[in-house]
C-alpha cells in the first residue's frame, strides 16, 4: 500500500474541515456534548512503531495529530476527566488471526512498542491490548463503568482499524462515541475517510478536536 500524508502540520486544519463539511452533506452530524462531566478520552497506540519515519509500520500522518492530542489530553487532565491511552502489543501466543494478517507483531519487549516519547502519557493511564478492539480482553469496560462514563472521546490511529474497532465496540457497550476527524490517522485520506463515513452512518459523531475542546473548557 503506498503511504501519504495527507495529514501535516500546515494541512490539518483546512482538510479536517473539508472532510467535516463533505460528511455533513452525507450524514447528519450532531456535535453536541450533554454531560462533559461523564466524558472519557481514549488515546489509541500512539506507539513509537508508528509515529517514528524508520519503522515499518510507520504512519505518515500520524505525527501532524501529535499536537492536538496532547492539547485535549491536558485539557481532560485540567478538567478531571479520564484519559485511557491504549499500547498494542502481541506475542505469537496471543496473536490468533493477527498472526496471519500482518508480517510483524508488535511485540511487548520491542522498544518500538512503547508509547512515543512526544505524547503526554503522565497524564493519563496506560492498558495493554492485544486486539484491535481496545474492549475485547481488557480491563476498560470495567474502568469506565466504574466512573460512570456516558460518553468516549476516540483518537489515535489506525482510523480505519483499531481506532474503527474500538469505536464500533464503544457503541454497543452503550457509550455515546464522538470520533475525533483530525485526532485520528491512518495511511491514506481514502481509508481515513471511508471509516470516518460509515462509522458517521452507524454509530459515531465525526468530530474536530476544536469542537471537543472547547466543550471541555466549559466544565465548570
Amino acid at each position: 500500500m503506498i503511504r501519504s500524508a495527507y495529514f501535516t502540520a500546515d494541512t490539518l486544519d483546512n482538510i479536517a474541515m473539508r472532510m467535516e463539511h463533505r460528511l455533513c452533506r452525507e450524514i447528519r452530524i450532531d456535535p453536541v456534548l450533554s454531560d462533559i462531566r461523564r466524558i472519557a478520552l481514549l488515546v489509541l497506540d500512539m506507539q513509537q512503531c508508528f509515529l517514528s519515519s524508520d519503522s515499518h509500520a510507520f504512519i505518515p500522518s500520524a505525527p501532524a495529530i501529535v499536537p492536538g492530542i496532547n492539547a485535549l489530553i491536558e485539557r481532560f487532565h485540567s478538567a478531571g476527566c479520564p484519559v485511557i491511552l491504549t499500547r498494542h502489543t502481541n506475542t505469537p501466543a496471543d496473536a490468533g488471526l493477527m498472526l496471519s494478517r500482518w508480517r510483524h507483531l508488535i511485540e511487548p519487549d520491542d522498544a518500538a512498542s512503547r508509547i512515543d516519547e512526544t505524547i503526554h502519557v503522565s497524564r493519563g493511564v496506560v492498558m495493554e491490548k492485544h486486539r484491535y478492539d481496545a474492549f475485547l480482553g481488557t480491563p476498560l469496560a470495567d474502568r469506565l463503568a466504574a466512573l460512570m462514563i456516558t460518553d468516549i472521546v476516540i483518537t489515535g490511529v489506525m482510523t480505519h482499524i483499531c481506532c474503527d474497532a474500538t469505536a464500533r465496540s464503544a457503541f454497543q457497550h452503550g457509550y455515546r462515541v464522538f470520533f475525533a476527524i483530525d485526532g485520528t490517522a491512518t495511511y491514506t485520506r481514502r481509508l481515513h475517510e471511508a471509516s470516518l463515513l460509515t462509522l458517521g452512518h452507524c454509530c459515531v459523531t465525526p468530530i474536530r478536536l476544536s469542537v471537543i475542546a472547547s466543550a471541555i473548557q466549559e466544565v465548570p
